[in-house]
């Protein structure tokens, strides 16, 4: 009893052991695996977005970060799944090293957070229940994610109430409950929505705001990573990955 307590013991101190080495960046179960750990929202589609049914990643960040990986060097990406609020905070306590979930490169996160060039730009749509139109915006909420971009621009409308939710798709099915009169999203989130099953209950009002540029962001101290990211992604959009990723997710040819 006594071999067999300390076999046990053993036996959970290597399962501990091996769990520390997986939780630490670049480092995985095959030794010597160059495995580069990228944060995301998975419910940020056409960026990013999970398949339950094949258990995996997809959406435009996902393809671009793949390709970026293999420029880099990278025997594998690996994605790890956080809300949208903590995804800065986990990349400040170094759970991963990149972050990709369609961020906007605004002053207020260059402040703390390195980020990438940008490599794409979009406007926010301001959407509603099909047949609903657009009145008086006074005394009227507006579902967005978050401490997201989104926020500030909703914001700007004046007499509205906005209200965040955990991520686009808690604001979309709200507006579908009339939980909120309008949803404030990025404008190809929501041309995927309407091009997705919801083409027959919501509808795009109108563009707001200007151009976003939304890039990656990094910790600033990873300056060596931000430089190897910057030279992947100028050869990934020379490439025609790049151009194939823009008009099979988004619409646009270039």
């Amino acid at each position: 009893m006594k071999i067999l307590k300390k076999n046990i013991a053993v036996l959970f101190f290597m399962i501990v052991v091996s769990l520390s080495v997986l939780a630490c960046g670049g480092q995985t179960a095959k030794t010597g695996e160059k495995v580069l750990r990228v944060g995301t929202d998975p419910n940020f589609p056409p960026f990013e977005y999970y398949v339950e049914r094949v258990q995996s990643h997809t959406g435009f960040d996902i393809d671009m970060v793949n390709d970026l990986g293999r420029r880099m060097g990278y025997e594998r990406v690996e994605f790890i799944n956080m809300p949208f609020d903590k995804l800065l905070e986990g990349l400040s306590q170094k759970r991963y090293d990149v972050v990709a979930a369609g961020l906007s490169i605004t002053e207020k996160r260059q402040q703390k957070y390195a980020f990438s060039e940008p490599y794409v730009q979009s406007r926010f749509a301001l959407m509603a229940c099909r047949g609903a139109g657009r009145s008086s915006m006074d005394r009227k909420s507006i579902g967005v994610e978050a401490q997201s971009s989104a926020e500030q621009v909703a914001a700007g409308y004046a007499g509205v109430q906005v209200k965040g939710f955990e991520n686009n798709g808690a604001a979309l099915q709200a507006l579908l409950d009339k939980r909120c009169d309008y949803l404030l999203a990025d404008e190809f989130t929501c041309s995927f929505y309407i091009a997705n099953g919801y083409g027959e209950k919501v509808e795009i009002l109108e563009k707001v705001g200007p151009e976003d540029k939304i890039g990656l962001a990094l910790r600033k101290d990873d300056a060596e990573l931000l430089q190897k990211i910057n030279i992947a992604l100028k050869e990934h959009k020379k490439s025609g990955v790049y151009n194939n990723l823009l008009r099979f997710y988004f619409g646009i040819h270039q």
